[in-house]
């Protein structure tokens, strides 16, 4: 199990950047240290860091301009091994002299005088620590290049919230990035926090047609996103409004019933009088009725247990567990702690990674519904966050990790009733409909991408009626 524990995970940030400890670079001498192909990264660092929020004289442009287009677009040594394109901002020893210049004027007013530049390093690839770099500049310079990049990089599993931000900043979206949106929102993207205000900020009809779905959507943040997003463009037409009353009155997350709350109050619109959709099923504990009858929810996986030989293989590896047999194969989980985790298929050549890296896999569970098997997630970082995702949908035919959605909280108990998923979480904020509930709640999701929560001692703020 020697290459399992060997795995790490890389946490990506908007923009990180390493600074070293040696002496600062004035603001008088940093467009010099950035134009000249001598100084170290370091120096280079502590010059971006110099020229933080400037504002550029056209004379600092026209060196800068120069500079990007001369000096060296690539890093040797182990640069040129470890760092592949992605969508987070590294300002390290691996960035090259060009990239600290794209690094410098991205956030500016002059960064449209550099598209020419970040064009370039999108097609030539060899600097792949500035191509997020790249992107940048051409979002804030509005180019329409940007809207093909982002539209790459929302359908994408690490880089939906940078793709997000990129078209928020497009004039007008085609119907090709209306399509990349509703794909990233069918597969309940990490990131939904920006997808979710993307949407909720976007005036075509598409996106306001779209915005009632991603209030009623089962991942919390992206119905967060879009609440936060309605807090300085209230929606516009009735059915977003009628959408956004519902939120406010029956979410299950009372944070976002308040904001909702507040926004309506803010916008001097009254908030409509309703009543919530009546439970449809109740929970005691860990049993579960609903129309179709009863389920008990277990906290172990439902599939058929891991193989003796996998079990020894795995050995006491505290950082591995088996989890069960998938058709003939058998399935590892892999955790990383609080960020996050891996999945693997068992092979007497060594484990085979089915799932690359996601912040919010960390198996825990195995659930065979149908002729599908999917994969329960939970990761205690902060309040609490976890998935669900798929590895098979025909007994072991297929071995690739689909994410479906990302959860808030903790799940600590699960069952299938029929083809739907029924889910219990531990109590926080995002989880609990109530406010400092310390019960259970559970909720309920259904094929068709739509949910609901069953009433219990964590809803009682919802349903005081309902006995």
């Amino acid at each position: 199990m020697t290459a399992l524990s060997l795995l790490t995970v890389l946490v990506l940030s908007q923009r990180t950047t390493l600074l070293s400890d040696g002496p600062r670079v004035p603001l008088a001498k940093a467009v010099t240290v950035l134009a000249s192909p001598k100084p170290k990264w370091d120096q280079r660092s502590s010059a971006l860091e110099a020229l933080e929020g400037h504002v550029f004289s056209e004379a600092e442009v026209a060196t800068l301009k120069k500079a990007v287009l001369s000096l060296p677009r690539v890093t040797g040594g182990r640069c040129a091994k470890e760092r592949a394109p992605g969508c987070g901002v590294s300002i390290d020893d691996c960035l090259s002299p060009a990239g600290y210049v794209l690094a410098t004027v991205e956030g500016s007013a002059a960064a449209a005088q550099f598209v020419d530049a970040a064009v370039l390093m999108l097609d030539d690839g060899k600097d792949p620590g500035a191509i997020p770099l790249a992107r940048r500049v051409l979002a804030n310079a509005k180019h329409p290049r940007a809207e093909v990049e982002a539209r790459k990089l929302i359908v994408s599993t690490d880089c939906v919230g940078e793709g997000a931000r990129m078209l928020a900043s497009v004039p007008t979206l085609s119907l090709e990035s209306k399509a990349a949106v509703e794909l990233a929102l069918a597969q309940g993207a990490i990131d939904g926090h920006a997808l979710g205000g993307l949407i909720a900020q976007r005036q075509e009809d598409w996106a306001v047609a779209l915005l009632p779905k991603v209030f009623s959507h089962p991942t919390t943040d992206l119905r967060r996103g879009a609440v936060r997003g309605c807090a300085t463009k209230f929606p516009s037409s009735e059915r977003a409004r009628a959408a956004f009353a519902q939120v406010a009155r029956c979410d299950p997350a009372w944070p976002l019933r308040d904001e909702a709350k507040a926004i309506f109050k803010a916008a001097k619109v009254p908030l409509p009088e309703l009543v919530c959709p009546a439970p449809k099923y109740f929970a005691n504990g860990r049993v579960v009725k609903g129309p179709t009858g009863t389920v008990t929810l277990t906290e172990s996986s439902t599939v058929a247990p891991p193989s003796e030989a996998c079990l020894k293989a795995v050995g006491k590896e505290a950082s591995v567990k088996a989890l069960g047999t998938v058709g003939d194969t058998c399935i590892l989980g892999a955790n990383f702690g609080e960020f996050g985790g891996a999945l693997f298929r068992w092979r007497e050549t060594g484990p085979e990674n089915l799932s690359g890296r996601d912040g919010f896999l960390n198996p825990i569970a195995l659930v065979a519904r149908g002729r599908e098997v999917l994969v329960v997630s939970g990761v205690h970082h902060m309040m609490g966050s976890g998935a669900l995702g798929r590895i098979s949908r025909d007994d072991g035919a297929t071995f690739v990790y689909e994410r479906l959605m990302r959860f808030e909280a903790v799940p600590v108990a699960w069952a299938v009733d029929g083809e739907r998923l029924v889910m219990s979480f531990e109590a926080t904020e995002f989880s609990s409909p109530c406010r400092n509930a310390k019960a259970e709640a559970t909720f309920i999701y259904e094929a068709d991408g739509s949910f609901s929560v069953a009433q219990s001692p964590a809803t009682a703020c919802l349903w005081p009626a309902v006995k």
